[in-house]
Parts: C-alpha cells; sequence; structure tokens
C-alpha cells in the first residue's frame, strides 16, 4: 500500500512538473505578436511525448484497479492526450505543405523576375539596334527607316495613325462614360512602321480601344 501511494505522489509531482511548463508555454505563445509555428510546435511535443509515456506508465501500473476512478481519469487524459498529439501532427503536416508551396511559389516569383530582366535587356537591345541612327550605318546601301509609335494604355490613341486601327482590325470596346474616344484600354507594346526602300511593314501590338458606337 505504501508503494502505491508512493507511486501516486510521484504521479502528481511529474504531473505539476508537466502542467507547469504547459503553463509557462502557453503564456510565451499568448505573448507572442506573430508566433514561430516551427518553434512552439517542437516545445509542445517536447512536452506531450513525456505526459504520454507518463500516462501509459500510470494505467499499466499493478494494483492501479484498486483505484477505480483515478484509473478512468488516467485513461481519459490518456485518450485526449493522443487526439491532441494526432491534432498536432496533422497541423506539422500541413505546415510542411505550406512551406513547400511557399518555396515553390518563391523559386517560380524569382523565375520571373529572372525574365523580366532578361526581356527589359532584350527590349533595350532592339530599341538602340531599331535606332535610325544606328539601322543607317549597318545598312549603308539600302535605304531604311523606322519609325516607332509610343502607346500607352489610359492615353488616346494617336490622331495620325488612327488608320491603322481599321487596318489591321484591332479590337474595340464601347466607351464607358467619361471616357474619351479612341481611348486605350490595354496595349501590350507600341506600334512600328518600317521602310525598306518602297516596301513598307507595320507591326502593330494586340491593343483594345474605347470608341463610339
Amino acid at each position: 500500500m505504501n508503494n502505491m501511494v508512493a507511486r501516486i505522489n510521484k504521479l502528481h509531482d511529474d504531473n505539476s512538473k508537466i502542467l507547469k511548463a504547459i503553463t509557462s508555454i502557453t503564456s510565451e505563445l499568448s505573448e507572442a505578436g506573430e508566433p514561430d509555428f516551427d518553434y512552439f510546435g517542437t516545445k509542445i511535443q517536447e512536452i506531450l511525448q513525456p505526459a504520454m509515456s507518463l500516462l501509459k506508465n500510470a494505467v499499466a501500473t499493478e494494483g492501479i484497479d484498486c483505484f477505480p476512478e483515478l484509473l478512468a481519469s488516467l485513461r481519459h487524459g490518456e485518450l485526449q492526450l493522443a487526439l491532441l498529439i494526432a491534432r498536432i501532427d496533422l497541423l506539422n503536416q500541413r505546415q510542411e505543405h505550406h512551406n513547400e508551396v511557399l518555396e515553390h511559389l518563391s523559386t517560380i516569383v524569382n523565375m520571373l523576375d529572372n525574365y523580366l530582366d532578361l526581356l527589359s535587356n532584350i527590349r533595350g537591345d532592339l530599341e538602340r539596334i531599331l535606332a535610325p541612327r544606328n539601322i543607317s550605318r549597318a545598312w549603308k546601301e539600302v535605304n531604311i527607316r523606322v519609325d516607332r509609335v509610343p502607346l500607352q494604355k489610359g492615353q488616346v490613341f494617336p490622331q495620325d495613325y488612327l488608320y491603322l486601327l481599321d487596318k489591321h482590325l484591332v479590337e474595340t470596346h464601347l466607351y464607358q462614360n467619361g471616357q474619351e474616344d479612341n481611348l486605350i484600354l490595354h496595349e501590350e507594346g507600341d506600334i512600328f512602321i518600317i521602310r525598306v526602300d518602297e516596301l513598307l511593314e507595320e507591326e502593330v501590338p494586340y491593343l483594345v480601344i474605347a470608341q463610339k458606337g
């Protein structure tokens, strides 16, 4: 009997230590402005795993069945703790998946940034190559002229080049109240008019223009 009392007292002391650790981590979690899931997840598991072992050993203690109410409480606590550990494991799996998705998205963002830098460099190179002075130097024996017509969303399409809208079947939308006629709603580049001796080529990007009916 004395041995059983000693075991119960030890169980009480161990339980008090676990409860103190839980209170401490709960207080730390409440005070954290932006809790680190990995840190707190690890800390909580360091508390719960010993607690589960403690309850399993207590339930298996010889003679514990002489105290049915205590045994029932221990088994109930063991079941609740097992459920809590399972939930934390699920949260850990979700967090790992979340981290993998974030890492994948970060890789995609970096890749897109690299593509944008590459396209920006290519655009700069093309602008230098297509500059009238550079073209004249490169093709001295041919009469080449390249006219660039800048386009910008929110601006009115240049009046001198309105003929290009019908000629190249540019997409148009009925203009809304407050919009100007021939307002550029969307553009994917500028217009280039290229003349090589008697030949003429017009490069018109995809456009959406607001026009009256």
